[in-house]
């Protein structure tokens, strides 16, 4: 017997949080508030989370920033990103008085999943799959990625952000395309306008091309001009550029031989 070959491998597809669905988690929280709150504003992965030091945060307005190191990272490159503003005032609410610079952030502060998922239900929210995807602490990144999407401007933005390799892995696994603002987005197209006052325009305009001339699109438009001299044969004749003031004998003899 042949081996069945199945394509494909199921996947554990994740959502990202609604903004209702975060403020609603916040605010049960408690002191878990904080570890949230990082997690959804930076994007950095649990484990990463689990092993920062104060020494890799600087947190002083506007130049705050969190440096994950190379040891601590997934992909093992070194990686120094800008804080929010409310991630600062999260980090500043931890950071104790007699805090040392190699201490960890949020020592015996990260939930297991039991109590996460105790925080979610709290806060009503439905963590298993219903067909658009679980939930979990690693939905913050996805959700942090998402929301990304409309703000960073570009691609290239958003992956230095996440730390990604692959623009696949940012555009596809990482953002919920559910969550993204397509009708805002189709609405600010500026392609349309309205084009019939150039049309006419254009037509009543036309460029007299050999013995032929272009009529008047708008007859009641269009102003009395002087004729011009056309040749037919060496025959010097007057021809007007619009169908008013000329003679029908005359005129079908040009449209004629216009032809």
């Amino acid at each position: 017997m042949k081996e069945v070959r199945v394509e494909g491998r199921q996947k554990r597809a994740r959502r990202a949080y609604t903004a209702e669905e975060i403020q609603r988690l916040l605010a049960v929280a408690g002191p878990r508030r904080p570890v949230y709150l990082v997690a959804v504003l930076t994007g950095i992965r649990r484990g990463e989370l689990r092993q920062l030091r104060w020494s890799d945060v600087v947190l002083d307005g506007e130049t705050s920033s969190v440096t994950v190191r190379a040891s601590v990272s997934k992909n093992h490159r070194e990686a120094k990103l800008p804080l929010h503003a409310d991630a600062v005032g999260a980090l500043l609410s931890l950071r104790p008085e007699d805090w040392g610079r190699s201490d960890l952030i949020f020592a015996g502060k990260l939930p297991r999943t039991n109590r996460f998922r105790a925080d979610l239900k709290a806060a009503g929210i439905a963590w298993e799959d219903h067909g658009n995807g679980r939930l979990d602490f690693h939905s913050f990144r996805v959700t942090y990625c998402t929301q990304l999407a409309p703000l960073a401007g570009t691609e290239r933005l958003r992956m230095e952000l996440m730390r990604h390799s692959s623009p696949r892995m940012t555009a596809e696994t990482y953002t919920d395309a559910r969550m993204l603002p397509l009708a805002d987005a189709v609405g600010k197209l500026v392609v349309h306008r309205d084009t019939q006052g150039d049309t006419q325009r254009d037509a009543q305009t036309a460029v007299q091309m050999g013995q032929g001339v272009s009529a008047c699109v708008t007859p009641s438009g269009c102003a009395e001009v002087p004729k011009t001299v056309g040749n037919a044969g060496g025959m010097s004749f007057p021809v007007a550029p619009s169908h008013r003031g000329s003679n029908p004998v005359g005129w079908c003899a040009l449209q004629d031989l216009n032809l």
